[in-house]
């Protein structure tokens, strides 16, 4: 049986604790926010990773329908999710569209961590800005 080095085995991702765990995977994701593109995060139970999906050239108001796919691919392993959108002049969404994913998350059973936005060089959680309670 061939064998792999430890140098070239992934070691496997730890579980996201809380917001800084995804803001740290979405900088990666995002080109710290730059590209234009959303991101949807996906953790099971014990909030571990299940998924990091990018659709690149995709925005905000295109997120309900990227997460309803990531449900429907990671059904029955998905416990919560985390969002962003990002790249030039990339806006928070209003209510009617986080409360969209937030409904798409609800249908499934799954819990919307937060979304993410950049401004400027940093990152706004929405949901907590907007003094919504703590899902981490």
């Amino acid at each position: 049986m061939a064998r792999t080095c430890s140098s070239h085995r992934r070691r496997p991702a730890g579980p996201v604790r809380g917001p800084e765990d995804a803001l740290a995977a979405l900088l990666a994701a995002t080109d710290r926010g730059r590209s234009p593109c959303v991101a949807v995060g996906a953790v099971d139970g014990h909030r571990r990773p299940v998924a990091l999906i990018v659709v690149d050239g995709a925005a905000g108001r295109d997120l309900p329908t990227v997460v309803d796919v990531v449900l429907e691919g990671t059904a029955g392993v998905t416990a919560a999710v985390f969002v962003a959108a990002s790249g030039p002049g990339v806006e928070a969404p209003d209510e009617g569209l986080f409360a969209a994913v937030e409904g798409v998350c609800g249908r499934a059973g799954v819990t919307l961590l937060e979304w993410f936005v950049p401004v400027g060089r940093l990152w706004l959680a929405v949901g907590e800005a907007r003094g919504r309670p703590s899902a981490w």
